[in-house]
């Protein structure tokens, strides 16, 4: 793309804070939700059933591109993105506290480049393959420090890495599929509505009945409105404005800002260790965004 003006980089630095704070904002609020009285199912259910009813006219504006899309891509997107992803990031948080699930946004880069270099034959840059190499080391270092010291933490990571795996599996299906984002969503949001939310309404009629009040409404909005299409539109925003490496590499901020987040919120405060593994995490995400490949001006 052109290099984009002073405004435009403004502008679209701005909008791609943005997504990164709510993204980040995730965590805690899934943490939360996990912790006051709802389960890892339920918030998936509360996450999907708003998501997927405001999916429902976005989905009938891109139908025939839906109608078009192969089944097995648009069910991988809707595993891998959706409610399964939801619910075993949600498992997760209920074994560690919210810092801990930086380990999703921080190892996706690294599943993506792997699936990326098995189907696609890509190529990376040496500074995007140092990126890979300090995400795995750290990942690494971090398994090893729980094996001994909490099962707990422990089975954290298990749930956490395999929800990074699941969206890379959605990011790699996505780029196949070349849907338009907005089209993506939909498919996700509905399509998780339909294969989880109306089953686990049939069967869970009593329990959803009785969910807290404002806990549910709380993870409608943060889950169904503002993570699921908010921070998806502002995200795309951002990419025309600045472009896909540059709005990527914000997503450098999202471990830092969700261990921040989680101190006031949840009075969780990260150990030394925790402070280590969060600043090597996005060291690495930087790297792994090709960052020393972005510049301002034209090349």
């Amino acid at each position: 793309m052109e290099s984009p003006t002073p405004k435009q980089q403004l502008i679209g630095s701005c909008f791609a804070m943005v997504t990164m704070t709510i993204w980040a904002g995730w965590n805690v609020v899934s943490r939360l939700g996990v912790t006051h009285a709802l389960t890892a199912y339920d918030i998936t259910f509360l996450r999907f059933a708003t998501a997927g009813l405001i999916a429902l006219p976005i989905a009938w504006t891109y139908r025939r591109a839906l109608l078009a899309a192969p089944l097995g891509l648009m069910l991988v997107m809707i595993g891998g993105a959706g409610a399964l992803y939801v619910l075993v990031a949600s498992q997760g948080f209920s074994y560690a506290p919210a810092s801990h699930g930086v380990m999703i946004p921080g190892t996706m880069p690294l599943w993506v480049a792997l699936l990326s270099w098995l189907l696609f034959k890509e190529q990376f840059s040496r500074i995007r393959l140092v990126g890979y190499t300090i995400i795995a080391v750290s990942v690494f270092f971090r398994i090893v420090q729980h094996w001994s010291a909490s099962a707990d933490y422990l089975h954290a990571d298990m749930f956490f890495i395999s929800s990074g795996i699941l969206w890379a599996c959605y990011t790699v299906a996505n780029r196949k599929a070349a849907l338009p984002p907005l089209a993506a969503m939909a498919i996700v949001s509905l399509g998780s509505a339909l294969l989880y939310c109306i089953p686990y309404a049939a069967t869970h009629t009593a329990e959803i009945a009785n969910y807290p009040l404002g806990q549910s409404v709380i993870q409608m909005v943060y889950q169904g409105v503002l993570t699921s299409l908010v921070g998806l539109l502002f995200y795309n925003r951002a990419i025309v404005l600045i472009g896909a490496s540059r709005a990527s590499s914000f997503a450098a901020s999202i471990p830092l800002l969700a261990t921040l987040m989680g101190i006031p919120l949840l009075g969780e405060i990260p150990v030394a260790a925790d402070w280590v593994f969060i600043i090597m995490l996005s060291i690495g995400v930087l790297c792994a965004s090709g960052i020393r490949r972005i510049a301002w001006k034209k090349a």
